[in-house]
């Protein structure tokens, strides 16, 4: 049988490591945000009215 003992000082780093990725990821998100939100749907004009412009 396996025993895994894990101390709180590890734990902590663990869970520091894991808050700071998240708020990476939510900074990255935000950033993205602005620039997937302003695309022009082209479906409702057909491929030949895309002009492509963001």
């Amino acid at each position: 049988m396996s025993y895994l003992v894990a101390g709180p000082e590890y734990l902590s780093a663990a869970a520091n490591s894991l808050a700071g990725i998240g708020s990476t990821l939510g900074e990255a998100n935000a950033a993205a945000a602005a620039s997937t939100t302003d695309i022009r749907p082209c479906a409702r004009r057909g491929v030949e009215g895309c002009d492509g412009a963001v």
